[in-house]
């Protein structure tokens, strides 16, 4: 549990600061050709791929929804377990999420600035970032450490 709430707070906090840092100045190279800060002059007021463009409160709404739920999820699915790897895969989640809803709930839209410059990609930020590496270790932790934990747990109690 301890490694999941310094965790969620380490992401948040990256996230918000490098907006911070980042967001007003006006945009560099970080790696050329690659990698660059390139801050919208806009605050996005959509959502992953400029979907829902313009409905803030809902996306709010959804946002807390979703986090409370994940929240619930969390807390149920957690009893009994003590894997690192999911309580680091649930903080890059929730960090990630509450970095975007602050974003959202005080400035009206989320500031956006990494830009792969390789390939054209929407403009994105470190809390985009953490949803998706958060949304990954939570698949692979479902998918084949829980399952083994489950098949394990079967086959010993048909041996008994």
């Amino acid at each position: 549990m301890l490694v999941f709430i310094v965790g969620t707070i380490i992401f948040l906090a990256i996230d918000l600061i490098t907006k911070a840092v980042f967001y007003p100045r006006s945009g560099f190279n970080v790696i050329p050709g690659i990698l660059s800060f390139e801050p919208l002059d806009f605050k996005n007021q959509g959502a992953a791929f400029g979907i829902f463009q313009g409905h803030v409160l809902p996306l709010i709404l959804i946002s807390i929804v979703f986090i409370t739920i994940g929240g619930v999820v969390y807390w149920k699915f957690k009893q009994g377990r003590t894997s690192t790897f999911y309580n680091i895969g649930c903080a890059f989640f929730l960090g990630g999420a509450l970095g975007n809803l602050y974003d959202r709930i005080f400035l009206g839209g989320v500031r956006d600035f990494l830009k792969f410059d390789f390939i054209d990609f929407p403009i994105f930020n470190f809390a985009d970032v953490f949803l998706n590496i958060g949304t990954v270790m939570l698949v692979i932790y479902v998918l084949v450490i829980y399952k083994g934990k489950t098949k394990g747990k079967l086959n010993d109690s048909e041996q008994n």
